[in-house]
């Protein structure tokens, strides 16, 4: 069913497709009153991928109810970025980053992601909170209004003290920002905790 100036979407058994190609760009799902309350409409996932191959193939696999993804331990260098994005892109997906750390031993450590389908719309730039560990972006949703997503993957050695102090200042922090604050991404923990 297409109306005029809205999006259109169908519910087959408790999911509803989106189909990008109807609606205005950035809308998103919309008000849809073909689908009931019931549908699920919008997802959020978080994968810790340990590098980008993983990463890849798990924005590859996500069905289309999954509209954003926050994507932990990429393992991309600042260089690595505009391909990478364009990887993501060729796969239905806009991706923002905050690239990985070198290690002194050379290698490449951390970084997340946060990828989002095309048609929702960015609200100015990507924003990293912390360095390799945290990404903030600010994501215009039809039904939900602006989404401020934070992306957190945490240090493995710090405290839970360290943690909790973390999440406390990322709430804080998103909090004094229009839209409804999201945090996701990996905790870890040492085998011992």
């Amino acid at each position: 069913m297409q109306n005029a100036g809205k999006s259109s979407c169908k519910c087959i058994g408790s999911n509803v497709l989106f189909d990008s190609t109807l609606g205005y760009p950035g809308e998103g799902w919309g008000e849809c009153a073909a689908a009931p309350a019931r549908c699920l409409d919008f997802e959020i996932v978080t994968y810790s991928a340990s590098g980008w191959a993983g990463a890849l193939q798990c924005l590859q696999d996500l069905p289309e109810t999954v509209q954003i993804v926050l994507l932990q331990e990429i393992r991309t260098r600042h260089d690595q970025v505009p391909g990478r994005a364009l990887q993501a892109q060729k796969v239905g997906w806009q991706i923002h980053f905050a690239a990985s750390n070198t290690t002194l031993a050379g290698g490449v450590s951390s970084g997340v992601a946060t990828a989002h389908r095309p048609h929702l719309r960015l609200l100015g730039p990507a924003t990293p909170i912390w360095e390799h560990r945290c990404l903030s972006v600010t994501i215009h949703t039809a039904r939900y209004g602006p989404l401020q997503v934070a992306n957190l993957y945490q240090d493995v050695y710090a405290s839970d003290e360290q943690k909790y102090s973390h999440l406390a200042r990322l709430w804080d922090r998103l909090r004094m920002v229009p839209g409804r604050p999201i945090i996701g991404g990996d905790s870890t923990c040492t085998p011992t905790r």
